[in-house]
């Protein structure tokens, strides 16, 4: 399985302004490195949730169909394309009629609505994806908070990111509470 984000959130869940407050930081000569930092902080704390932060466009890829296909993220609006490798290697899609969205499980679900179940798809990789669209404009207060901390964390610290690496500083207490009720806990 895996995730890739085709279309990122149209808005940023804080903004450069709101970013510059919370440092308490004036001038114009930092904007590029603190929206710079905004923007790590934000993916980071998406990881950690494994939360859209902010309305995107995810493609889920799967080897094969699965009795029902999980869509992470957080609350799924829309199922735009369900495509697939048939087994003689053509590229198919399904017809919005062909599958249902439970959008009320968390995580949102695929299931077919046929009693045949899904189609059989070609034994190669990644033959089956799924595009949605998840996450919400409206991100929560908390998530807001640990993108602030972590973004101010970053602007304070610079010395202790290892930019080769990317390692990220290690997150305060705070920021672990902030994020800890949106995680993804797994079974």
């Amino acid at each position: 399985m895996t995730i890739t984000v085709v279309t990122q959130a149209g808005s940023p869940a804080v903004t450069l302004d709101q970013a510059k407050r919370h440092l308490r930081y004036v001038l114009s000569d930092q904007d590029d490195l603190i929206g710079l930092y905004v923007q790590v902080a934000t993916t980071h704390v998406q990881r950690i949730c494994e939360f859209a932060i902010g309305q995107q466009v995810w493609m889920l890829t799967l080897d094969a169909f699965p009795a029902t296909i999980e869509l992470p993220g957080g609350a799924v609006s829309a199922v735009t394309t369900v495509a697939y490798v048939d087994q003689s290697g053509t590229d198919q899609s399904l017809q919005p009629t062909d599958f249902r969205l439970d959008s009320k499980s968390t995580p949102a679900r695929l299931t077919p609505t046929s009693a045949q179940g899904w189609p059989f798809t070609a034994p190669v990789t990644n033959a089956v994806s799924v595009t949605y669209t998840v996450g919400s404009d409206d991100v929560p207060a908390p998530l807001k908070s640990a993108i602030l901390l972590i973004a101010g964390d970053l602007f304070e610290n610079r010395q202790q990111i290892d930019m080769d690496s990317r390692a990220v500083v290690a997150e305060s207490p705070t920021v672990r509470r902030l994020i800890f009720p949106y995680r993804r806990v797994l079974p």
